[in-house]
């Protein structure tokens, strides 16, 4: 409930001031109260205390949002919103205030009772702040579930053509792309060759030095990656895949690209190369 709640119901500012050092009301946010303790807020109460203190105007937004519609659990439990126009709302502790100036009403929903920007207008949010493989893969479950479709995100991109982020979600929405989900099951298909084979298990989707690998030996210092010809095809990305390589090489690890066609389709001489990459190092 929000100060004007009370004030309206009657009861006075200075009662107010005492319930709350009383500890019969817990402040959530500057302006918002709860009988409950912090700790004891029942699911989406924190959310729905956003909304009131930054209210007219808001949607919960951002990771919040990703969080809400199933996409996504961030790993820092704040709230983001979004507040439209002259909103004089700020940012506090565990509540991040994003700003926009319009919100088409194509771009909001009302979700469990709380206004929530779109999928796609949440994943266009997070298009820069989010690394690519997070971003493929919640844009991808969104359409494979059925909450967002290619076209509203492409109604998206006619109305912001220019903000940033919009070349990632382009290239996202590109329908010869293939799915994060057939990657996926490309990678396992090569694990289980790789078992077959009798080879040592790799780690699977870690990081090393902040570079994500998709198959690794650390005792071989062996990279191996599946690349996707929708985003190695480019000149930019062709560039970008060799800085990234020639770090991992700096740093002592020997990379392997195979494309997806490879693995499913010359598994043999995929299976053959690994395991000479892998003998060589382990010699060394």
């Amino acid at each position: 409930m929000t100060h004007r709640q009370l004030r309206d119901l009657g009861v006075s500012t200075s009662s107010i001031g005492r319930a709350i050092e009383a500890g019969f009301l817990q402040v959530v946010y500057r302006g918002v109260y709860s009988l409950l303790s912090l700790s004891a807020l029942p699911v989406l109460a924190r959310e729905q205390a956003a909304i009131l203190a930054c209210a007219p105007d808001t949607y919960l937004s951002h990771e919040t949002a990703a969080k809400l519609w199933g996409l996504w659990t961030p790993p820092v439990d704040v709230v983001h919103i979004t507040v439209v126009g002259r909103n004089g709302a700020c940012s506090r502790p565990s509540l991040i205030v994003h700003r926009a100036a319009t919100l088409d009403r194509r771009d909001h929903r009302t979700h469990r009772g709380l206004p929530i920007t779109s999928p796609a207008r949440t994943l266009f949010d997070l298009a820069v702040s989010t690394n690519f493989r997070q971003l493929e893969h919640m844009f991808d479950e969104a359409i494979k579930t059925g909450i967002m479709r290619r076209s509203q995100v492409t109604h998206v991109l006619h109305r912001c053509p220019k903000r940033r982020g919009a070349k990632r979600m382009r290239s996202l929405n590109d329908e010869t792309r293939p799915q994060a989900w057939t990657r996926s099951k490309t990678e396992r298909r090569l694990r289980t060759l790789i078992r077959k084979a009798g080879l040592p298990t790799p780690h699977s989707n870690t990081t090393y030095d902040g570079i994500e690998l998709d198959l690794y030996w650390p005792e071989h210092r062996l990279d191996v990656e599946i690349d996707g010809y929708a985003f190695h095809s480019s000149q930019t990305a062709l560039e970008r895949d060799h800085r990234r390589d020639r770090r991992l090489a700096a740093l002592g690890i020997i990379v392997l690209r195979f494309s997806a066609r490879q693995v499913w389709e010359e598994p043999v001489l995929v299976i053959a190369e690994i395991a000479a990459a892998l003998a060589l190092r382990r010699a060394a």
